[in-house]
């Protein structure tokens, strides 16, 4: 539920509140909705409160209080000045396995909690941890229990309900069998899995018809050039929490007391998780994309102009600026336009983002192409899943290389072309790849985690443009 500080375009703000014990406090709102709420949404959200209102402990997400005004429904919890653990994995750069276990521990010892006290998460993954606490590893919190279940008292402890993120879901859920507070544990296994090597342990970039094929046959390795330096310790407890069979799966409190947590440290070895412009730049050089130069001073991209190309910086610096000066009415020149500086970027950025315009890409591939159908290219993170049909895999995967080229053919500029918010200058000798709309359209159909990292670094970005107007 936390939102990031000031995030007024997701519906949500933080400020200091008074309690009615007097304690003043720092915390973050959230808007349930932005109208009125409709019944089953109303519902769902007052089952999250009550799971909420439950919950108290150092690893779990606090609550604080709720209030409903004018319609709409404003949870305030504990503000986590940390932000997502991945982003601050991906600040760090590189991390050691002492620092991975140090960060599982902690989401062991949060799901023994959730589950001795009869909640199951369901949809845990990487970017529902949290940090209380900039760039502290030691203040991990579970959050976002949108999908939480808690059972009462006498209820069955088996659930049947199709729930989760694909990549994290358990291969039972996917299966459409009752299932057990123990799906969390699988999801903690991918978590593991990911932490130690910096990549997932199913490809999905054909679809979820593979993925899910790959899940339910836990189709995975440990022997991979990514686990060459990683501890047996640690690849016996992600083989203890990924077991297909759920009533061989480990418990979080037995993963507690894996030997990987009695293990004297390691040697520091670094563990690198692949961002998003290493995912473009590896795209560009086996796609032999365009480069170019510019000098200090030149301008890659300016505010007001319409959008034609991303950028992906592979030397020098450039800064981000936005105009607080006048344009004479039909007349493209500048009366001596003032910037105010935003933010620098740098080699392994990319730049130009803005120019997607996501809510026409979602409605082109979600309602505009009917056949033939395959995984939705830009799904969202939490979604109910459905079970994959009888096409093999080999054909799912022929289906998604013609869809993709259908796109690209079909649609391939009227989703990409808005006008930049902002202008991009040079301040030291700049060396570029440059990616058409084409090129973004194929890199997004192919990968689903792609589709996500782009609409997660768009969210922030215009945040950050409107954070440091305001």
């Amino acid at each position: 539920m936390q939102l990031p500080e000031q995030g007024k375009e997701q519906g949500g703000y933080t400020r200091q509140w008074e309690t009615h014990t007097g304690e003043t406090l720092e915390a973050a709102a959230e808007n349930g909705d932005q109208q009125r709420p409709e019944p089953t949404l109303l519902d769902d959200v007052m089952q999250e409160i009550s799971i909420l209102c439950s919950l108290r402990h150092k690893s779990v997400l606090s609550f604080h209080e709720y209030f409903v005004e004018q319609g709409n429904i404003y949870i305030v919890t504990e503000l986590l000045y940390g932000g997502e653990l991945l982003d601050a994995l991906l600040r760090m750069g590189s991390y050691s396995e002492s620092e991975a276990r140090l960060i599982f521990r902690q989401l062991l010892a949060g799901l023994a909690y959730l589950h001795g006290n009869h909640v199951t998460h369901r949809d845990l993954k990487l970017e529902n941890l949290m940090l209380a606490h900039k760039e502290d590893l030691s203040s991990l919190r579970i959050a976002d229990f949108g999908l939480a279940k808690q059972l009462l008292q006498g209820e069955s402890a088996a659930m049947d309900t199709i729930c989760g993120t694909p990549m994290y879901v358990a291969p039972e859920v996917i299966s459409g069998d009752v299932y057990a507070p123990c799906v969390d544990m699988w999801s903690a296994g991918v978590i593991l899995f990911m932490l130690l090597t910096g990549t997932p342990p199913f490809d999905d970039r054909h679809g979820e018809a593979v993925l899910f094929r790959q899940i339910k046959a836990a189709e995975f390795s440990l022997n991979g050039n990514e686990f060459q330096n990683v501890s047996k310790e640690a690849k016996q407890l992600i083989l203890g929490l990924m077991q297909v069979d759920q009533r061989r799966r480990l418990l979080a409190r037995e993963a507690l007391e894996h030997r990987w947590f009695k293990c004297a440290s390691q040697p520091k070895r670094t563990i690198q998780i692949t961002t998003l412009s290493q995912k473009l730049t590896k795209f560009a050089e086996d796609n032999g994309l365009e480069e170019r130069k510019y000098e200090v001073g030149d301008f890659l991209i300016r505010q007001g102009d319409r959008a034609k190309e991303m950028f992906i910086l592979q030397a020098g610096t450039v800064e981000i600026l936005v105009e607080s000066g006048a344009r004479i009415k039909g007349d493209s020149s500048h009366i001596s336009p003032e910037y105010v500086h935003i933010a620098d970027r740098g080699p392994g950025d990319f730049i130009g983002e803005a120019a997607i315009n996501i809510k026409k890409l979602e409605d082109i591939c979600h309602g505009k192409v009917a056949e033939p159908k395959v995984a939705d290219p830009l799904q969202q993170t939490s979604v109910k899943v459905t079970e994959a049909g009888r096409i093999s895999a080999q054909h799912m995967q022929v289906l998604a290389t013609i869809r993709c080229r259908m796109l690209i053919r079909k649609f391939g500029r009227r989703w990409f072309g808005s006008r930049r918010t902002a202008s991009v200058r040079v301040t030291l000798p700049v060396r570029t790849i440059v990616l058409g709309p084409r090129d973004v359209l194929k890199i997004m159909v192919g990968d689903i985690e792609v589709q996500n990292d782009f609409k997660n670094a768009l969210i922030k970005r215009r945040t950050e443009i409107t954070e440091t107007l305001q």
